[in-house]
């Protein structure tokens, strides 16, 4: 049997994942500010400033990009295109899905000389897949996807969350691909913006995460009760004119703990017994926590 090689080993007690699917990679941009920062730093920094469409030779604006920008404005086209790389440094691969007024009405069909451009829609490399792939060696677009399919929410029913997806075909001519770090027509061969420092982002959860849950036990006054071997801890029990209460010691204690960690002026009474509290030292998490954030860092190549 071959030998496993000692980085999978290492990622497994590590608790890194041998492989990082789009979920994962989304979930982080997500839910982790160094990730999200780290791509809205790159991308704000590309879309500073507005691109411009002009026709070759020509200086100053013409009346047809006047028109063209009038255009691209009424579809809001710029916002859409700058969303469109933002999902694509998500994942590996993003798609912008053309909506021409053409001939054939049918985001299925071919694409042909179009009436008017009515709307652009980008979309995550999770809610686009090829569903057909030309197959003919023959084919000068062999290998390449013949139908692609993008899911779309139904605007009848907004709010159900339970129901199925719904995917529309739609003709990979009415398709754009952007897949940063592919030098090839191999969209797959996308590179992530956030995957080669995935394992330093697990760190820094790990770490802060850690630190926050020390901070937790600290602030929650674990309480520990020694009693005295002549202690009678069951006059606790008793009711404030001596009669039973029906409760235990331990429920008598417990009720009086939680009391205690819920009101910052509540008491601890206790018969012939010693409280105190547990608590646990609390490293600092700034060393660890800076060694994965310049890691992080440099595989995005943003100074820490």
């Amino acid at each position: 049997f071959p030998t496993r090689r000692s980085s999978d080993l290492a990622w497994l007690q590590y608790g890194y994942p041998q492989a990082v699917s789009f979920d994962e990679l989304y979930r982080a941009y997500q839910r982790s500010g160094a990730a999200k920062g780290a791509v809205h730093r790159t991308l704000d920094k590309c879309w500073e400033k507005r691109p411009r469409i002009k026709q070759p030779g020509a200086d100053k604006e013409t009346p047809w990009e006047t028109k063209l920008a009038r255009l691209l404005t009424s579809i809001n086209a710029w916002q859409k295109l700058r969303d469109f790389d933002r999902r694509n440094m998500v994942g590996r691969y993003a798609g912008l899905i053309y909506r021409v007024a053409d001939s054939t009405g049918s985001l299925r069909e071919p694409l042909m000389r179009g009436q008017k451009l009515v709307d652009l829609v980008p979309v995550y490399e999770s809610q686009l897949h090829v569903t057909e792939w030309d197959s003919d060696r023959n084919s000068p677009t062999f290998g390449q996807p013949r139908m692609w399919q993008y899911r779309v929410r139904d605007p009848k029913a907004p709010n159900e969350q339970a129901k199925p997806d719904d995917w529309a075909d739609v003709h990979p001519s009415r398709v754009q691909i952007l897949a940063e770090g592919s030098v090839g027509d191999d969209f797959q061969d996308g590179v992530p913006l956030l995957l080669a420092g995935f394992n330093n982002l697990i760190d820094l959860e790990k770490v802060a995460g850690g630190s926050g849950e020390s901070f937790l036990k600290n602030s929650a006054r674990a309480v520990t009760i020694n009693f005295e071997a002549t202690a009678s801890p069951q006059v606790i029990t008793q009711n404030a004119d001596g009669t039973p209460s029906g409760k235990t010691v331990k429920q008598v204690l417990g009720e009086q703990v939680d009391n205690l960690n819920r009101s910052v002026d509540s008491a601890l009474v206790t018969q012939g017994a010693t409280a105190s509290t547990l608590q646990t030292t609390v490293a600092d998490p700034m060393p660890s926590f800076e060694v994965a954030a310049n890691l992080f860092a440099a595989s995005v190549q943003i100074p820490f």
